[in-house]
């Protein structure tokens, strides 16, 4: 673990940060291979990346924002006065989707097959990401004896730190489950799946879909062996902002998805691209 916080001004940079540039970048270089196949010129590809990480950005954002604005914890202007304090994978997923199937539309490329070509790389992007939230020690799980401990510095030691849990003079915090880990290995093993079934698929908009239900279900399960104070919950619910929106995310992709497996399959369009 090596936990850092480099502050640049407005702009903070973290291992989370670095990861999810590095994230990025990659998925952008495979995205843009599967654009040109799909018929995109070399300045549409950049269009497309372009609107995918601001749609990312302001959805992840707003994602973060918004339960806390709406239980008091957050002003208004601290939406944009405090960008770098916090964001949501759930609000980067639906906001690049959004931004992206909008600028096919206008760009009168095939917006469930674009979809496929970019949102299935974002599996990816999360793994490398997740272990930035390794190094930074945020995302962790419960305490176990059989956990790893992480660095002073990390979200994990400085929230355990101001509960009392670990002495002030700790050298790293108390053992806790892995999350982050466990994050990637999923994304990776996400990605891999996608990549075969965008091989195989004559649907369009499938691979989309089997990216959201795959990750919905996983995002369901694993924030019950969660433990940082991101994990938001309205009252006394024993279900995170996450895991409604989960579920919400699963029926509805999980309908599209059975949608487009009875759909008589695609003869001529491009599929998904490899």
């Amino acid at each position: 673990m090596w936990p850092f916080h480099l502050k640049l001004g407005w702009l903070a940079v973290t291992p989370n940060e670095i990861s999810a540039v590095v994230g990025a970048l990659l998925c952008g270089w495979i995205a843009r291979k599967r654009l040109k196949s799909l018929g995109s010129t070399e300045g549409g590809v950049l269009d497309y990346i372009l609107v995918a990480l601001a749609a990312g950005a302001v959805g992840a954002r707003l994602y973060y924002w918004g339960p806390l604005f709406l239980r008091g914890q957050m002003t208004f202007s601290q939406l944009f006065t405090s960008w770098s304090d916090g964001s949501g994978f759930y609000g980067a997923f639906i906001g690049g989707a959004i931004g992206l199937a909008v600028m096919a539309h206008f760009k009168k490329m095939p917006v469930l097959q674009t979809l496929d070509a970019t949102m299935g790389t974002v599996p990816l992007g999360f793994a490398i990401g997740k272990l930035g939230c390794f190094l930074a020690g945020c995302c962790y799980g419960h305490p176990a004896k059989w956990g790893l401990s992480f660095a002073p510095g990390s979200l994990c030691f400085l929230t355990q730190r101001m509960a009392g849990e670990i002495s002030p003079g700790a050298k790293s915090s108390n053992p806790v489950v892995p999350i982050q880990l466990f994050d990637s290995l999923f994304g990776f093993a996400l990605f891999a799946a996608l990549v075969v079934l965008g091989r195989r698929s004559t649907r369009p908009g499938e691979v989309y879909a089997a990216s959201a239900v795959g990750y919905s279900a996983y995002r369901f399960v694993i924030e019950f062996y969660r433990n940082d104070p991101d994990r938001h919950t309205f009252g006394s619910s024993a279900l995170t902002d996450s895991q409604y929106t989960a579920i919400a995310v699963f029926v509805v992709a999980a309908a599209c998805w059975a949608y487009l497996r009875f759909r008589k399959p695609a003869e001529s369009t491009p599929s998904a691209p490899k």
